[in-house]
Protein backbone atom coordinates (compact mmCIF):
# COMPACT_ATOMS: atom_id res chain seq x y z
CA UNK A 1 0.00 0.00 0.00
CA UNK A 2 0.73 3.64 -0.62
CA UNK A 3 0.25 6.94 0.70
CA UNK A 4 0.65 10.15 -1.26
CA UNK A 5 -0.53 12.74 1.01
CA UNK A 6 0.76 15.92 2.71
CA UNK A 7 1.19 17.31 5.86
CA UNK A 8 -2.32 16.17 7.38
CA UNK A 9 -1.21 12.62 7.57
CA UNK A 10 2.60 13.97 8.33
CA UNK A 11 1.45 15.04 11.14
CA UNK A 12 2.22 13.61 14.92
CA UNK A 13 4.59 11.14 13.41
CA UNK A 14 5.64 8.79 14.29
CA UNK A 15 2.13 8.30 15.98
CA UNK A 16 0.39 9.76 13.11
CA UNK A 17 -1.91 8.90 10.77
CA UNK A 18 0.45 6.29 9.13
CA UNK A 19 1.54 4.94 12.40
CA UNK A 20 -2.01 4.71 13.69
CA UNK A 21 -2.63 2.62 9.95
CA UNK A 22 0.52 0.29 10.47
CA UNK A 23 0.38 -0.77 13.96
CA UNK A 24 -3.51 -1.96 13.34
CA UNK A 25 -2.04 -3.57 10.48
CA UNK A 26 0.51 -5.10 12.33
CA UNK A 27 -1.66 -6.24 15.39
CA UNK A 28 -4.75 -7.77 13.25
CA UNK A 29 -2.72 -8.38 9.83
CA UNK A 30 -5.56 -6.63 7.69
CA UNK A 31 -4.16 -6.09 4.82
CA UNK A 32 -2.23 -9.79 4.35
CA UNK A 33 1.69 -9.59 3.83
CA UNK A 34 1.95 -5.97 2.81
CA UNK A 35 4.26 -3.15 3.39
CA UNK A 36 3.08 0.43 3.80
CA UNK A 37 5.02 3.00 1.92
CA UNK A 38 4.50 6.89 2.59
CA UNK A 39 5.67 9.77 -0.29
CA UNK A 40 4.09 12.74 1.96
CA UNK A 41 5.45 16.30 1.54
CA UNK A 42 4.37 19.06 3.53
CA UNK A 43 1.60 21.86 1.34
CA UNK A 44 1.72 19.46 -1.31
CA UNK A 45 -1.13 19.25 -3.77
CA UNK A 46 -1.80 16.28 -6.12
CA UNK A 47 -0.54 18.35 -8.71
CA UNK A 48 2.85 18.74 -7.24
CA UNK A 49 2.40 14.58 -6.68
CA UNK A 50 1.80 14.45 -10.54
CA UNK A 51 4.61 16.46 -11.45
CA UNK A 52 6.96 14.27 -9.10
CA UNK A 53 5.13 11.21 -10.72
CA UNK A 54 6.69 12.64 -14.19
CA UNK A 55 10.50 13.49 -13.16
CA UNK A 56 13.11 11.48 -11.58
CA UNK A 57 12.15 11.22 -7.87
CA UNK A 58 11.28 8.06 -5.45
CA UNK A 59 7.05 8.64 -7.12
CA UNK A 60 8.53 8.06 -10.46
CA UNK A 61 10.33 5.21 -9.21
CA UNK A 62 6.95 3.84 -7.54
CA UNK A 63 4.01 4.31 -9.98
CA UNK A 64 5.96 4.71 -13.47
CA UNK A 65 9.83 3.52 -13.80
CA UNK A 66 10.26 0.87 -11.32
CA UNK A 67 9.91 -2.85 -12.02
CA UNK A 68 5.88 -3.99 -11.33
CA UNK A 69 7.11 -6.76 -9.38
CA UNK A 70 9.14 -4.23 -6.68
CA UNK A 71 6.41 -2.12 -6.85
CA UNK A 72 3.03 -3.60 -6.79
CA UNK A 73 -0.02 -1.88 -4.77
CA UNK A 74 -3.11 -2.97 -3.04
CA UNK A 75 -3.77 0.44 -2.76
CA UNK A 76 -2.81 3.86 -3.52
CA UNK A 77 -4.24 6.72 -0.91
CA UNK A 78 -4.52 10.02 -2.33
CA UNK A 79 -4.95 13.12 -0.12
CA UNK A 80 -5.55 16.70 -1.64
CA UNK A 81 -4.65 20.05 0.05
CA UNK A 82 -7.36 20.43 2.89
CA UNK A 83 -8.68 23.39 1.09
CA UNK A 84 -9.08 22.47 -3.02
CA UNK A 85 -11.74 19.79 -2.40
CA UNK A 86 -13.82 22.44 -1.50
CA UNK A 87 -13.35 24.49 -4.46
CA UNK A 88 -15.60 22.53 -6.80
CA UNK A 89 -18.12 25.68 -6.32
CA UNK A 90 -16.12 28.00 -7.08
CA UNK A 91 -16.23 29.51 -10.70
CA UNK A 92 -14.03 32.50 -10.98
CA UNK A 93 -10.86 30.91 -13.48
CA UNK A 94 -8.05 32.97 -11.87
CA UNK A 95 -9.00 32.15 -8.70
CA UNK A 96 -9.85 28.75 -6.38
CA UNK A 97 -12.00 27.23 -9.17
CA UNK A 98 -8.31 26.96 -11.54
CA UNK A 99 -7.25 24.85 -8.48
CA UNK A 100 -10.20 23.00 -8.31
CA UNK A 101 -9.91 21.94 -12.09
CA UNK A 102 -5.74 21.45 -11.99
CA UNK A 103 -6.54 18.82 -8.45
CA UNK A 104 -9.06 16.72 -11.07
CA UNK A 105 -6.26 16.85 -13.57
CA UNK A 106 -3.64 15.66 -11.49
CA UNK A 107 -6.01 12.61 -10.15
CA UNK A 108 -6.52 11.36 -13.24
CA UNK A 109 -2.60 11.28 -13.85
CA UNK A 110 -2.23 9.79 -10.98
CA UNK A 111 -5.40 7.07 -11.06
CA UNK A 112 -4.33 6.23 -13.82
CA UNK A 113 -0.52 4.59 -12.82
CA UNK A 114 -1.91 3.67 -10.28
CA UNK A 115 -4.82 1.31 -12.33
CA UNK A 116 -1.51 0.27 -14.24
CA UNK A 117 0.16 -0.78 -11.25
CA UNK A 118 -3.19 -3.44 -10.57
CA UNK A 119 -3.95 -1.07 -7.89
CA UNK A 120 -7.00 0.88 -6.09
CA UNK A 121 -7.44 4.15 -5.73
CA UNK A 122 -8.67 5.43 -2.46
CA UNK A 123 -9.15 9.02 -1.75
CA UNK A 124 -8.33 10.36 2.00
CA UNK A 125 -11.18 12.41 2.59
CA UNK A 126 -10.17 15.34 5.00
CA UNK A 127 -11.67 17.24 7.96
CA UNK A 128 -13.47 21.11 7.62
CA UNK A 129 -11.41 23.52 9.29
CA UNK A 130 -12.43 23.87 13.42
CA UNK A 131 -14.01 27.02 12.91
CA UNK A 132 -14.59 27.65 8.91
CA UNK A 133 -12.30 28.93 6.40
CA UNK A 134 -12.56 32.47 5.37
CA UNK A 135 -8.62 32.92 4.66
CA UNK A 136 -9.47 33.03 0.41
CA UNK A 137 -10.40 36.99 -0.47
CA UNK A 138 -14.04 37.44 -0.61
CA UNK A 139 -13.48 38.63 -4.51
CA UNK A 140 -12.56 35.69 -5.72
CA UNK A 141 -14.39 32.63 -2.79
CA UNK A 142 -17.35 32.79 -0.24
CA UNK A 143 -15.56 30.85 1.74
CA UNK A 144 -16.86 28.97 4.62
CA UNK A 145 -18.06 30.61 7.74
CA UNK A 146 -17.77 27.39 10.25
CA UNK A 147 -16.93 23.93 10.44
CA UNK A 148 -19.79 22.49 9.43
CA UNK A 149 -20.28 24.64 5.55
CA UNK A 150 -16.72 23.60 4.90
CA UNK A 151 -16.97 20.02 6.08
CA UNK A 152 -20.09 19.55 3.54
CA UNK A 153 -18.23 21.08 0.69
CA UNK A 154 -15.16 18.35 1.34
CA UNK A 155 -18.04 15.77 1.25
CA UNK A 156 -18.78 16.82 -2.33
CA UNK A 157 -15.77 16.92 -3.26
CA UNK A 158 -14.58 13.80 -2.48
CA UNK A 159 -18.04 12.19 -3.77
CA UNK A 160 -16.99 14.15 -6.91
CA UNK A 161 -13.80 12.51 -7.40
CA UNK A 162 -14.75 8.81 -6.91
CA UNK A 163 -17.66 9.53 -9.07
CA UNK A 164 -15.45 10.70 -11.65
CA UNK A 165 -12.67 7.96 -11.45
CA UNK A 166 -15.12 5.22 -11.02
CA UNK A 167 -16.01 2.82 -13.87
CA UNK A 168 -17.75 -0.61 -14.74
CA UNK A 169 -14.58 -2.74 -14.68
CA UNK A 170 -12.80 -0.30 -11.27
CA UNK A 171 -14.03 1.43 -8.55
CA UNK A 172 -12.29 4.82 -6.86
CA UNK A 173 -13.19 5.06 -2.91
CA UNK A 174 -13.35 7.64 -0.27
CA UNK A 175 -11.91 7.10 3.21
CA UNK A 176 -14.09 9.27 4.73
CA UNK A 177 -11.30 10.53 7.71
CA UNK A 178 -13.82 14.00 7.71
CA UNK A 179 -17.25 12.38 8.28
CA UNK A 180 -15.73 10.74 11.41
CA UNK A 181 -14.73 14.38 12.81
CA UNK A 182 -18.45 15.26 11.78
CA UNK A 183 -20.04 12.58 14.03
CA UNK A 184 -17.80 13.69 17.24
CA UNK A 185 -19.36 17.22 16.47
CA UNK A 186 -22.78 16.39 15.63
CA UNK A 187 -22.98 13.89 18.56
CA UNK A 188 -22.25 17.20 21.05
CA UNK A 189 -24.69 19.12 19.27
CA UNK A 190 -27.11 16.81 19.73
CA UNK A 191 -26.33 16.03 23.33
CA UNK A 192 -26.62 20.30 23.43
CA UNK A 193 -23.08 20.86 23.97
CA UNK A 194 -20.81 23.78 22.46
CA UNK A 195 -18.67 21.20 20.23
CA UNK A 196 -16.04 24.27 20.04
CA UNK A 197 -15.71 24.61 23.23
CA UNK A 198 -11.92 24.43 24.53
CA UNK A 199 -11.54 21.35 26.08
CA UNK A 200 -14.68 19.79 24.30
CA UNK A 201 -14.09 16.16 22.31
CA UNK A 202 -14.53 17.77 18.89
CA UNK A 203 -11.34 20.66 19.97
CA UNK A 204 -9.15 18.09 20.92
CA UNK A 205 -9.24 16.77 17.38
CA UNK A 206 -7.39 19.62 16.80
CA UNK A 207 -3.94 21.24 16.78
CA UNK A 208 -3.39 24.30 17.93
CA UNK A 209 -4.07 25.84 14.10
CA UNK A 210 -7.30 24.74 13.91
CA UNK A 211 -6.43 22.64 10.82
CA UNK A 212 -3.63 18.97 10.95
CA UNK A 213 -4.77 17.07 13.31
CA UNK A 214 -3.63 16.61 17.55
CA UNK A 215 -3.13 13.30 18.32
CA UNK A 216 -6.70 12.24 18.76
CA UNK A 217 -7.25 13.32 15.71
CA UNK A 218 -4.63 11.53 13.82
CA UNK A 219 -5.63 8.86 15.92
CA UNK A 220 -9.08 8.64 14.86
CA UNK A 221 -8.20 9.38 11.40
CA UNK A 222 -5.74 6.56 11.27
CA UNK A 223 -8.48 4.22 12.34
CA UNK A 224 -10.63 5.32 9.81
CA UNK A 225 -8.16 4.99 7.41
CA UNK A 226 -7.17 1.79 8.44
CA UNK A 227 -11.28 0.43 8.22
CA UNK A 228 -11.65 1.43 4.89
CA UNK A 229 -8.85 -0.31 3.77
CA UNK A 230 -8.67 -3.55 5.25
CA UNK A 231 -12.83 -3.89 5.96
CA UNK A 232 -11.90 -4.52 9.34
CA UNK A 233 -12.78 -2.99 12.84
CA UNK A 234 -9.72 -1.02 14.20
CA UNK A 235 -11.38 -1.18 17.24
CA UNK A 236 -11.65 -5.19 17.91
Amino acid sequence: MMQIPNSFIMSNQPVGITGVVDALQRAQGGFGDVTLRDVSKGGYTLSMHASDASGEGALNTYLISGEPEAHAYTHVVLQEQSQTPTFHGADNPLGPGYMWEESLVAAEFLDGLIAARGASTVFLMTWGYREGDTTVPAHLFEGFEDYPSMQSALEVGYDMYVERFSSLGRSAYVAPAGLAFQRVYDDLVAEGLDPLAQGSPFDDLYSADGRHPSLQGSYLAGCVLYASLSGRDPRV
